[in-house]
C-alpha cells in the first residue's frame, strides 16, 4: 500500500521501496486508496516503476486508487502512464 504522500521528501523512498518490488519478480498490484497528496516528483517515480515493470514485460495493477492520486494524475495527462483509469 502506497502511503499518504507521495511527494519529492519522499521521492527516493517511494523509488527504492518501488524498485524492491520490480527486482522481486511477477505482476505487482498496488493499492493507492491512502494517497492524499502528490506532487510531480511523486508522478515521476510511479510513471519510472511502470515502465521498469513494462521493460520486463510486467505488469502494475493497482487494487485501489484514492481521488487524490486519481485528480493529480489525470491533471498531469499521466493516467495512462501509470496504469489507471477515470
Amino acid at each position: 500500500m502506497l502511503g499518504p504522500a507521495l511527494t519529492i521528501s519522499g521521492a527516493e523512498t517511494l523509488r527504492a521501496e518501488l524498485l524492491a518490488m520490480v527486482e522481486s519478480g511477477g505482476d505487482v498490484c498496488v493499492d493507492g486508496s491512502a494517497v492524499e497528496t502528490v506532487d510531480t516528483a511523486g508522478m515521476q517515480v510511479l510513471v519510472a516503476f511502470r515502465r521498469a515493470l513494462q521493460g520486463r514485460n510486467r505488469s502494475l495493477n493497482w487494487s485501489g486508487c484514492s481521488p487524490a492520486l486519481m485528480d493529480v494524475s489525470g491533471l498531469l495527462g499521466l493516467q495512462a502512464q501509470i496504469g489507471v483509469t477515470a
